[in-house]
């Protein structure tokens, strides 16, 4: 007799969305699978009968079971395996770990970064000195002479603000449109309007400082600026400061190849990985050369070595980007804010206001000055400067 392997039900499903049938429809069967029947593998006793249904897969044991088994033998034989050459491997990882020479990548690598913010530090743009060559060249007191200098001084802080929002988060954050920068009262609608038609495909950081070269020759042919010269080195302060604001948009443009900060972490992290197998205190019968002398619950050298490294990289992952929003990274704003405010004040308030001269109290007698009443003549003369050739 043939041995049923499946048992069907005969379902009658209506041809029709509605679930009806019609009068002149014809019923369709349809057979439904059933689940898994062995009913027949023990429909006699047999000694056989118990491997006819061991075998079976489909819905047995072995199916539901076999990924989850893999998975423990697994990972059974990889501690057994650690466990019969624990010693010889952390002997092995332990002689070989200079192998990764992590001195020399970090001390390289750390020493790149903080080159590198060093040079953009030194170029953030300050404007102490710019807007005191404007103040001092440019001269008068009418309202048109003070507008000039401020307007001047203002597109230089506009230049400044137009490149950090670029580069800082910070900036970009509480300049996300050109509307905060009008607000905020560094650009005006009619220069916003005039900077936008300005026909570009590229940045255009360069137009407020063509509106200052403009603003100086104007000032020349008005009288305000008395000479040539004057305008040439008013033009070589603004190129200066342009020149530092531009530093900036290249190093943030063409930062550090990505395969450098790559190998330098995964170095570190490898490094400390095999330290885990490597520094275990071995405590054993047996003479190996990684035979510990004490058996520490913690390894303290090692704990210390992994604050320094660690420590050491994550200095140069904290200085990479020095125009983000970490604790250290540079308060833009706050240069910015600064630069604007000094700016206008060198420029106005403090512009031609120098007090009046007076004589100083070493005028008559320098020897006998309120200078000298604090030092012993003998001890003063024995403090001065001597020549290194003079015996």
């Amino acid at each position: 007799m043939p041995i049923i392997k499946y048992q069907y039900l005969t379902r009658f499903v209506p041809n029709n969305s509605f679930g009806t049938f019609a009068p002149q429809e014809k019923r369709s069967p349809m057979r439904v699978k059933m689940t898994i029947s062995y009913n027949m593998d023990v429909a006699s006793a047999s000694s056989f009968n118990f491997f006819r249904l061991i075998f079976r897969w489909k819905g047995s044991i072995w199916k539901l079971c076999l990924k989850e088994l893999c998975i423990w033998t697994l990972v059974f034989l990889i501690v057994a395996f650690i466990y019969r050459i624990f010693e010889k491997l952390a002997n092995y990882f332990d002689t070989h770990l200079n192998y990764i020479p992590l001195t020399f990548m970090l001390g390289f690598f750390v020493q790149t970064v903080v080159k590198r913010w060093s040079v953009l530090f030194e170029n953030m743009g300050y404007i102490e000195s710019t807007s005191m060559y404007i103040g001092g060249y440019v001269n008068g007191t009418d309202d048109e002479s003070r507008l000039l200098r401020r307007t001047m001084s203002r597109y230089l802080c506009l230049t400044q603000l137009l490149i950090y929002r670029d580069i800082s988060i910070r900036v970009r954050k509480r300049f996300p449109t050109y509307d905060s920068i009008i607000k905020a009262g560094f650009m005006s609608e009619n220069e916003y309007e005039i900077l936008k038609s300005t026909q570009s495909d590229f940045d255009k950081y360069w137009v407020p400082i063509n509106w200052i070269y403009a603003l100086i020759f104007r000032g020349r042919k008005s009288g305000k600026i008395i000479s040539d010269a004057i305008a040439c080195k008013l033009c070589d302060e603004v190129k200066s400061f342009r020149h530092h604001l531009q530093i900036l948009c290249n190093y943030n443009w063409v930062p550090i190849p990505l395969a450098y900060p790559q190998l330098v972490f995964l170095a570190v992290y490898v490094y400390f990985a095999i330290c885990l197998i490597s520094r275990q205190f071995i405590i054993t019968e047996r003479d190996i050369p990684n035979k510990s002398n004490i058996d520490l619950l913690l390894p303290c050298v090692t704990m210390m070595e992994f604050v320094i490294f660690v420590g050491w990289m994550k200095v140069a992952e904290g200085l990479l980007n020095p125009f983000g929003e970490d604790d250290d990274d540079f308060e833009s704003n706050f240069l910015i804010d600064k630069n604007l405010e000094v700016s206008l004040c060198i420029v106005d308030d403090a512009s031609n206001n120098a007090p009046e001269m007076e004589k100083d109290q070493f005028w008559s007698n320098r020897r006998e000055s309120n200078f000298f009443i604090w030092f012993d003549v003998q001890v003063f003369y024995l403090l001065c400067y001597i020549c290194t050739a003079i015996d």
